[in-house]
């Protein structure tokens, strides 16, 4: 993306890095076991609202984050339904979720966390604070250590 694109929207640095995966289960544990990547927290979510081609889709999907060094890594699962998460040649089995479709091939997906009204922001910090309130946080989410 251009500097004065990114200066005009004031975007922050890159904070996180999604993968489309087959099995989120098997990938984290990889992750976990290989890289020794932790904690994770775990959420099946069907995201709303959903315009896929021009109609409405529910999709499942199952979530999984962690951070490695100062960037979070999203890997996605389509558990069901139709999502733009699909839309990616079937023969990588890693697929790269986020950036602009037109500047580099594939979508960019901006991010913002609440606490009700209030903004949280979107880091390292926060999300251990969160893994560390455990399962019953505003995120619905499963922690794995």
């Amino acid at each position: 993306m251009p500097k004065s694109v990114v200066r005009q929207l004031k975007l922050p640095k890159l904070g996180q890095i999604g993968y489309v995966v087959k099995d989120v289960d098997k990938t984290v544990s990889y992750y976990r076991n290989t890289l020794g990547i932790r904690p994770w927290m775990l959420l099946d979510e069907r995201p709303e609202p959903c315009i896929e081609k021009g109609k409405e889709v529910h999709p499942l999907l199952r979530i999984a984050l962690a951070y490695m060094g100062p960037v979070q890594v999203e890997l996605i699962q389509v558990v069901e339904g139709e999502s733009v998460h699909l839309n990616h040649p079937e023969e990588s089995l890693w697929r790269v979720h986020h950036d602009t479709v037109q500047e580099a091939g594939v979508v960019m997906e901006l991010i913002q966390w609440h606490l009700g009204a209030l903004p949280l922001p979107t880091n390292r910090l926060t999300f251990n604070i969160l893994c560390r309130a455990g399962s019953g946080s505003f995120l619905k989410g499963r922690v794995i250590k």
